[in-house]
This record gives C-alpha cells, sequence and structure tokens, in this order.
C-alpha cells in the first residue's frame, strides 16, 4: 500500500479548495444574483465554498484579492434552500400591459407572492450576511495578525520569497 505523505494530502487539499473557488467565480460570472437564489444551483455546496474563501482569505497575500474574495463570499448570502423554486425572480414590469387597468391588476397579481417570499427570506439573507462578515474579518485578522510563534518562521520563509500558507486546521473559522 503506497504511502500518502502530509504534504500530498496538503497539496490535495489546497488544488481542491482552489477549484471550488473557481468553480464558484465561473458560475458568479455567468449568474450573479440580484435576489434570492436556490443554494442548489451553486457548483458546490454552500458551506464548502465558504470554508473555501475564508481559507483563501487567511492565505493571500493581495488586498485586493481578499476584497474580492470578500465580495464572493457576501454574494453567497442570497443563496438560500428555497425549496422548489430556483429564484424568487420580480416579475418584470415590461411583460405586463400597465397603460391598461387589466394589465396593472394583472402585475400586481404577480408581484405579491414574490414579495411575500422575499419578506420570507430576507431575515435569511441578513444573518448569513452577518456570518459571513464576522467570519471574512477574523480571517483577514489570521491573515494580518499571525500567531507570534509562526511569525519567526515567516521573518525567514519571506527572505526566501515563498509565499504564506496557513494550514487550514491552525484557524477555525466557526462561531
Amino acid at each position: 500500500m503506497p504511502v500518502i505523505r502530509r504534504s500530498q494530502l496538503l497539496s490535495e487539499r489546497r488544488k481542491r479548495i482552489e477549484q471550488v473557488i473557481q468553480d464558484y467565480a465561473t458560475y458568479l460570472e455567468r449568474k450573479a444574483p440580484c435576489y434570492v437564489v436556490s443554494d442548489r444551483l451553486l457548483p458546490h455546496n454552500k458551506s464548502e465554498i465558504v470554508s473555501a474563501i475564508l481559507v483563501s482569505i487567511a492565505n493571500s497575500k493581495w488586498k485586493f484579492e481578499i476584497e474580492l474574495l470578500r465580495g464572493a463570499l457576501a454574494t453567497l448570502a442570497f443563496y438560500q434552500d428555497i425549496g422548489e423554486h430556483d429564484n424568487l425572480a420580480r416579475p418584470d414590469v415590461v411583460d405586463y400591459n400597465i397603460e391598461t387597468v387589466q394589465g396593472v391588476r394583472e402585475f400586481k397579481k404577480a408581484f405579491v407572492p414574490y414579495h411575500d417570499l422575499q419578506q420570507q427570506y430576507e431575515p435569511l439573507v441578513d444573518s448569513d450576511f452577518a456570518a459571513f462578515d464576522r467570519s471574512a474579518k477574523r480571517a483577514i485578522s489570521v491573515n494580518e495578525h499571525m500567531w507570534p510563534s509562526h511569525r519567526r518562521l515567516w521573518e525567514k520563509v519571506k527572505s526566501l520569497g515563498s509565499g504564506r500558507r496557513i494550514p487550514a486546521e491552525w484557524v477555525d473559522f466557526s462561531g
């Protein structure tokens, strides 16, 4: 039986994290949400995407990358378990003849269920957004303030020109 080295496992985990983020970025380029969308449509499990983004924030060398990752994390708040719906798309007024009373009634009739569903999921979006923001701040703190016992090692490694990689197991982003 072949021996699997720790460095090989970490390399595979790093590749998986990078793949999850790449898949999510590609997905966002095609379909950025502007309303609540089913989390079933995501390319990976929502919690897996959150974890990958937080580990990447903690390991990023560039502030602009951290801000992009934070934005991607915030966008995840709009993905919720909304049952059989793919999204809570608002009816578009151009689909109705609002110059007539009948058209206005039809638009209003179509808008009411959307509004009710939006009100139902708004607290979940707000809760996720707040939780993701807290977690991102913790990841940024890890990024900016490495532990004192590792700082001396970082100073030595930094002079060699290699990037810093903080193993995910050192960081607890939960709660």
